[in-house]
């Protein structure tokens, strides 16, 4: 039986004689940039300077003439702010909330709205906008007239109907 050859090992390469020599950067793709930027520029500033000319390609004359000036205005009331919106007294389909969206206080609807899709009027009185059931204080679903009372901080959903204050 024969002993067991040992791997070779390897050889590392040699270590250069001198200093690695620098690289030079690459100025081609700078210079490349530069150039596209500059024709784009010229391109796009040169897209608005043309002379508008006539059908037969002759140049076209323009003759502006300035308008009179105004006359002054004297003893002018300053602008007077819009008085800023309140609560609406009368609203249509969609969920509102008291004292903001609408002013407290009693409401009354002729009955369903003419056109509706639904034949009822919906209205309903909740402690908040989240849409449970156990949020709904009260709640009515007629054919005819219909009346609530409201007090700020509560929630009303109407559907099919329109209510104004009474």
């Amino acid at each position: 039986m024969s002993s067991p050859q040992p791997y070779p090992q390897p050889v590392p390469p040699p270590a250069p004689a001198g200093p690695a020599p620098a690289r030079k950067p690459k100025r081609w793709p700078w210079l490349l940039g530069m150039a596209a930027t500059l024709i784009l520029g010229l391109i796009i500033g040169n897209s608005g300077s043309s002379t508008p000319t006539a059908a037969s390609g002759s140049p076209t004359t323009v003759t502006v003439t300035a308008a009179p000036p105004a006359a002054p205005v004297q003893n002018a009331a300053p602008a007077q702010p819009a008085a800023p919106a309140g609560p609406k007294t009368s609203f249509g389909d969609g969920t509102y909330k008291v004292g903001e969206d609408i002013a407290p206080g009693t409401y009354k609807s002729t009955g369903p709205r003419a056109g509706s899709p639904i034949p009822n009027c919906y209205w309903q009185r909740a402690k908040n906008d989240s849409g449970s059931v156990d949020s709904i204080l009260a709640n009515d679903n007629t054919q005819g007239p219909a009346r609530f009372t409201v007090k700020t901080g509560e929630y009303v959903r109407v559907q099919g109907c329109d209510f104004t204050k009474s």
